[in-house]
C-alpha cells in the first residue's frame, strides 16, 4: 500500500514473500534441501518522489519477520536483508491503474546468525509491477524484485 502527499512524494509499507535459490555448501545443518530456502513472512518500506506520470525515484527497504525454511523445515536463524534505490518507470493503462518497472541499484545481505557468518550482494536489481489507485491519496500494488544473483554473493567480505 502506498500513500501519497504533496509534492509527488509518496510511502509506502508492504507484506513480501521471499525465496533465495540454493547455493552449493550453504544449506544450514548438512541437510540436503528439496527445495530453494524461503521466508514466508517479510516486510518492505519504501519512500519514493513521482516526477510526472511516467517516472519516480524510489527508495525500499526490506527484511524477514520469520526464520528461513528449507523443505518446509525451520533450521536456521537466517536473516534476509535489502536496501535499493530505482528508477521506476510507469505507464498508465486506466485513470486509476499503471504498470511498472523497477531498474536500480541495491544490496542484499543475508546472515546466520548462529555460525557469524553473512553473505551479500551488491549490484543491478529489478522488478515489474502494476498498482492500483484506490483514491487520491492511496493505491495498491504488487510486483516481483529480483534482488541478487547467487554468484555475486561474497561470504564474510570474500568473495
Amino acid at each position: 500500500m502506498e500513500v501519497e502527499s504533496e509534492g509527488g512524494f509518496y510511502v509506502g509499507i508492504a507484506y513480501a514473500y521471499a525465496v533465495e535459490k540454493e547455493r552449493a555448501g550453504f544449506a544450514p545443518n548438512n541437510i540436503i534441501p528439496l527445495d530453494d530456502a524461503t521466508w514466508e513472512i517479510s516486510g518492505m518500506a519504501l519512500a519514493g518522489y513521482q516526477i510526472n506520470d511516467n517516472f519516480a525515484i524510489e527508495g525500499r527497504v526490506s527484511g524477514n519477520l520469520d526464520d528461513v525454511k528449507y523443505s518446509d523445515n525451520d533450521v536456521a536463524d537466517y536473516d534476509l536483508t535489502n536496501a535499493a534505490l530505482y528508477a521506476k518507470v510507469m505507464y498508465p493503462v486506466a485513470d486509476v491503474a499503471n504498470v511498472y518497472a523497477l531498474l536500480g541499484y541495491g544490496e542484499t545481505t543475508i546472515e546466520d546468525k548462529n555460525l557469524n557468518v553473512e553473505s551479500k550482494s551488491d549490484g543491478f536489481q529489478w522488478g515489474v509491477g502494476a498498482a492500483y489507485k484506490v483514491n487520491d491519496k492511496v493505491s495498491v500494488f504488487a510486483d516481483y524484485t529480483q534482488l541478487a544473483q547467487e554468484e555475486e554473493y561474497e561470504r564474510n567480505s570474500v568473495d
